[in-house]
């Protein structure tokens, strides 16, 4: 099993007693399909944009926040592989804050770093999460095994 900082997630942070303090929960649907590309030692990076709705307003509207997600590794090839747009998914994660610099101008980034998504939603949209464990990966995008492998 792989850490959040093997995976390419930023480390957590701890507070006193040892407790996370950068923890993302968010449930929504993708805008458009994810974007997968590879750095150059071969790690996949997905990124896809979740939109997660809020309360609705007091004359009754509904609003939803934009949330820029960010995978990696197996989870990122199973993005990739099995996730389109509109598809609900849950995402647990850790916030990352960034900047850079276009044109003489500084844009800052905020980020949710993918440690670990489930499929959600109706049950004629979770046909791909079986898919996804058959295919030797489980719904967090790591390696599912065999069951050969279980010692019981």
């Amino acid at each position: 099993m792989q850490t959040d900082t093997e995976a390419g997630a930023a480390p957590a942070v701890h507070g006193k007693g040892g407790e996370k303090m950068n923890v993302v929960v968010l449930i929504g649907r993708l805008v458009k399909d994810p974007v997968t590309n590879y750095t150059p030692d071969g790690t996949a990076v997905s990124s896809f944009t979740l939109a997660v709705n809020r309360p609705k307003t007091r004359d009754g509207k509904e609003q939803a926040d934009f949330i820029r997600c960010i995978a990696f590794n197996k989870t990122a090839e199973v993005v990739d592989k099995y996730v389109r747009k509109g598809r609900q998914l849950a995402i647990h994660g850790q916030i990352h804050t960034g900047h850079y610099e276009k044109d003489g101008r500084t844009y800052y980034t905020t980020d949710v770093i993918v440690n670990r998504m489930e499929f959600t939603g109706k049950k004629e949209d979770n046909t791909i999460t079986n898919t996804a464990t058959h295919n030797g990966f489980n719904d967090m995008g790591h390696d599912a095994g065999q069951d050969e492998d279980i010692p019981f």
